[in-house]
């Protein structure tokens, strides 16, 4: 779902304009290239935060209580899903480089905590 600014309707009529009389699409590229490339924008933030909104949802359903809806986000903002973590824990099975792994993605320490007490208690 795409939002339009009032304000931006003259600039939106002229190009449209310019597409029905333009002569080559390079022109009508370089002339309007802000107004085509706001819509793409906007279209890919959104399917970005729909993807860490499920991803998200999917870690608390699978964590429960062990981690905060905050750190869930945090978790699924950096594109980490729970069949990932999992995957890691196989892959690193020391605490201290799983550890160290997160932390070079961008996780910050009481996610990584919490995430290597889940994974490697007892």
């Amino acid at each position: 779902m795409f939002y339009f600014v009032a304000h931006r309707a003259l600039a939106d009529v002229e190009a449209m304009r310019d597409v029905f009389f333009c002569t080559q699409l390079k022109d009508l590229n370089d002339k309007h290239e802000q107004f085509l490339r706001h819509p793409l924008e906007q279209k890919h933030k959104y399917k970005s935060m729909v993807k860490i909104r499920e991803r998200t949802k999917m870690l608390l359903m699978k964590f429960g209580s062990a981690i905060s809806g905050t750190m869930a986000k945090k978790i699924a903002t950096e594109g980490f899903d729970f069949n990932q973590l999992k995957n890691l824990r196989t892959t690193f099975p020391d605490k201290e480089k799983f550890s160290q792994f997160l932390r070079s993605k961008g996780l910050s320490l009481p996610c990584i905590k919490k995430l290597a007490t889940y994974f490697f208690q007892p």
